[in-house]
Parts: C-alpha cells; sequence; structure tokens
C-alpha cells in the first residue's frame, strides 16, 4: 500500500513531459511553476533595482552629492552635445565626446578649425575683417568704396574725334586714353551735348580700341559730343549728366560733330 502511495505521488508531480540527456540528479522537489517563478523573480529584481538608483539619486541630491550621467555618485562621465554619455576627459571644447574640434570653430560645419581667412569652412573674410560680408577693396584700396577716393580715370579721354559719315549713317569716333587704372576700366561712354544736358547714346566696353562706329543720325550734325570712361563700378554710366556732375571733369575733349558728304561717283 505504501508502494503504490509513492508511485501516485510521483505520477503526480511528473505529470508533464520531461525528457532528460545525460546522467539527472535532483535534490528536493521539482515544481512545474519552477521557470515561472523565475521570471517573477527577475521581474522583481529589476524592479527593486530601479527604485534603490531612484533612492540613490534622491539621496545624492539631498545629501549634496551628484550623479554622472551613468548614475554613478561622484562619477566623471557626462552627456555630450548629442546626448552620448562618456568620460569627460574625452569630451572636446565643442562639446563632442572623443571628438577634435578647437573653441574658435564650434559654429562651423568642420570643427577642427578655422580657414586661411580666419572663418568658418569656405567663408571668405570681407575687406572689413568681417566673415561673410562680401566687401571689397576698390581699386583706390578703399573697403567697399567706389572708385572716388582716387583718379582711376586718369587724364580721361582726349583727343576725342566725331564724324557723321552720310553715306551709311554712322558716327566714326576716334579718340586716346591718358594713363588711369586700365584695370579699373570697363569702358567708355559716347555722350551728346542737348540743351545743356549731356546725353548719353552710346557705350564701348573697351576704352583703348581708339576708333569705333555707332549709329547716328543727320540731326547730330552740328552738336557737341565727347566721350568719358566709366570704371567696374559705373560711377559714370548713367543716361545723362548734368553740367556740375563730377563725372564731367574727365570728359577731356569734345568736338562739334562735322558732316562728310558722300562721295558721289559720276
Amino acid at each position: 500500500m505504501r508502494i503504490l502511495t509513492t508511485i501516485l505521488c510521483m505520477s503526480f508531480v511528473f505529470s508533464g513531459e520531461l525528457e532528460v540527456e545525460g546522467d539527472l540528479k535532483v535534490t528536493g522537489d521539482i515544481q512545474l511553476n519552477t521557470i515561472e517563478s523565475l521570471e517573477q523573480e527577475i521581474a522583481q529584481l529589476h524592479a527593486t533595482i530601479a527604485a534603490l538608483q531612484a533612492q540613490i539619486y534622491y539621496l545624492s541630491n539631498q545629501g549634496g552629492y551628484q550623479t554622472d550621467c551613468n548614475g554613478v555618485v561622484g562619477g566623471t562621465e557626462i552627456f555630450d552635445i548629442n546626448g552620448e554619455c562618456c568620460e569627460q576627459s574625452v569630451v572636446d571644447a565643442c562639446g563632442y565626446c572623443d571628438g577634435d574640434g578647437v573653441a574658435e570653430a564650434c559654429n562651423c560645419t568642420n570643427t577642427l578649425g578655422l580657414n586661411d581667412d580666419g572663418c568658418c569652412d569656405d567663408v571668405v573674410m570681407g575687406c572689413d575683417d568681417t566673415c561673410a560680408s562680401a566687401l571689397v577693396d576698390d581699386d583706390c584700396g578703399e573697403c567697399n568704396g567706389t572708385n572716388t577716393s582716387c583718379n582711376v580715370f586718369g587724364g580721361g579721354v582726349t583727343q576725342f574725334s566725331a564724324i557723321f559719315q552720310s553715306s551709311n549713317n554712322n558716327i566714326r569716333l576716334n579718340w586716346h586714353f591718358l594713363n588711369g587704372i586700365i584695370s579699373a576700366l570697363n569702358g567708355i561712354l559716347i555722350v551728346e551735348l542737348i540743351d545743356e544736358v549731356w546725353i548719353t547714346f552710346d557705350s564701348l566696353s573697351n576704352p583703348l580700341i581708339n576708333e569705333y562706329n555707332t549709329e547716328g543720325d543727320l540731326q547730330d550734325v552740328g552738336r557737341t559730343i565727347g566721350a568719358l570712361p566709366y570704371d567696374r563700378y559705373y560711377n559714370c554710366y548713367k543716361s545723362q549728366f548734368e553740367s556740375n556732375d563730377e563725372c564731367l571733369e574727365f570728359l577731356g575733349f569734345n568736338t562739334t560733330m562735322k558732316n562728310i558728304p558722300p562721295i558721289i561717283y559720276r
């Protein structure tokens, strides 16, 4: 009877499947819910650890102790600018873990340093010593100047002459340009005096070719016409000039339009 009771008890305990390879030595009773119990124990331990960490953080703040980004009291790890936790000693001047940035380039895309102009990345410094101002020296060497602080036109246009060719309704122009800063010049303006106002009626991009033909009209004959230079800042690139305009100082020479009648072949 005792043997039967023992067999019944064993059948109750091992009512599920149990497959064992090799030797198995068991001490004590084996319960079917052992794995579930262990999972519950692990979850409780995680909760306990979290509660203890929160308590440590609270007590550290109450006691004036600081914890680092890993929760270590008195630790030296900090969050960098990207939220990465690392040792404070490896954070560069721009706040990056294991970075090589320098303080003056922290606002640049390339934080390793400034360019040869002392600006970020490919930014150019202006003549006012300000990065990206886009200001440049004019031909007189003045920062953001307009070529008015020096004489870029030299002696201006000289020996200017104009003849109307009625055979083809062209005005033939001849001139010389004297001195000046050639690299600053963009050309010359052909002007004529109408009712005490100099009116621009043509322009030429090259002031040094000395001869140029432009369209004319018979009504231009007898008018006083001339030419004056204009520079790359277009200080004298205007449609008309009043009698007191400073640009007219460089007119240099003016002439009265003459007419060459067409040659009649017989």
